[in-house]
């Protein structure tokens, strides 16, 4: 008797060694869908950063002052309520800051499921305020379109 208990308790042991190794997932945050926006794609434009031909740094407000290429275009899918798809085109702003949150913000957005970034989730370094900005811009216009 005693040796079938040395050979439980080493079982049960070997049990808790094997188990604790074991990941346990963490869940993952629940994000609402988005409520009155249809499935569907669209395309909003937004203000941005640019560089002028001269060189100098501008806010431009492309579309008040109707300065074609001047801003910031996303283009958004959504599905089920779901921002499934984001693409970001921003050719005029300006080389070396848009490409950070060009190329992040998408999987900020979807991963949320809204374009209320801030510059907090974009990498800090940048400093490419305006740009999230015309993003944000962007998108919220985008989503207008898909609204009922």
């Amino acid at each position: 008797m005693k040796l079938h208990k040395g050979f439980l308790l080493f079982g049960i042991f070997l049990l808790s060694i094997g188990l604790s190794g074991c990941p346990i997932d963490a869940p993952e945050p629940i994000v609402p869908p988005l409520v009155g926006v249809r499935d569907g794609t669209a395309t909003g434009l937004g203000d941005g950063f640019a560089r002028n031909m001269e060189g100098a740094w501008h806010t431009y407000e492309g579309l008040a002052n109707n300065e074609p290429g001047r801003h910031v275009e996303v283009t958004v899918t959504v599905l089920d309520g779901f921002i499934t798809e984001v693409l970001i085109y921003g050719p005029d702003e300006s080389p070396g800051w848009r490409d950070a949150p060009i190329a992040q913000a998408p999987g900020i957005i979807i991963a949320r499921n809204t374009f209320n970034l801030v510059m907090a989730d974009i990498d800090a370094l940048v400093r490419a305020t305006d740009t999230v900005n015309g993003i944000n811009e962007a998108g919220n216009n985008a989503l207008d379109k898909l609204r009922d």
